[in-house]
């Protein structure tokens, strides 16, 4: 096997039962979070894993689409969700979920909640912008709104780093 042919791939089975109910959870997860479906049921087969898998493993037993794999697993790693695995022998890249909850949770606040809030701010500022130059225009009630909008921004911004702290306070 030169390490670059799926052909040459030794014949990998189906998932087993156990594992597609791992999948079917993560799945569930995100779908929650908004997330791809095949996110979470990457995420589900790797955390079923023992060792580090490559990405025609993943394809080979979820029967997904190469551009699918990648496009997930890059996702996951920039979300610290899984990392690089070396592996003795093999170039090419293998992947080990990350199984912290810390550590998910906290790259999850990191690539999710925090640019989030950052471009809530943005649109939070021309929102008031709009609002203030058609004052004749606009009900009562946005003002009100708009204020209630900026409570929640600072609240927000004041407990994420309080979640984050409180994280790495905690084991796994």
């Amino acid at each position: 096997m030169n390490g670059t042919d799926i052909d040459d791939a030794p014949y990998t089975p189906a998932i087993q039962p156990w594992e597609g109910e791992m999948v079917m959870l993560f799945t569930s997860v995100a779908n929650l979070f908004g997330f791809r479906k095949s996110v979470g049921a990457i995420y589900g087969f790797m955390f079923c894993q023992k060792d580090p898998v490559h990405l025609d493993t993943i394809m080979l037993r979820l029967g997904m689409s190469k551009g699918t794999v990648s496009q997930g697993l890059n996702f996951l790693r920039k979300a610290g969700a899984v990392r690089l695995a070396f592996v003795p022998g093999d170039r090419r890249e293998h992947f080990f979920p990350e199984v912290s909850l810390k550590r998910l949770v906290s790259g999850f606040l990191r690539d999710q909640i925090y640019p989030h809030l950052e471009s809530g701010e943005d649109r939070l500022h021309n929102l008031e912008q709009l609002v203030a130059a058609s004052a004749d225009e606009v009900p009562d009630i946005m003002e009100d709104r708009l204020k209630r909008l900026r409570s929640w921004q600072k609240q927000a911004k004041m407990l994420l780093p309080i979640m984050q702290k409180f994280l790495e306070s905690k084991g796994d």
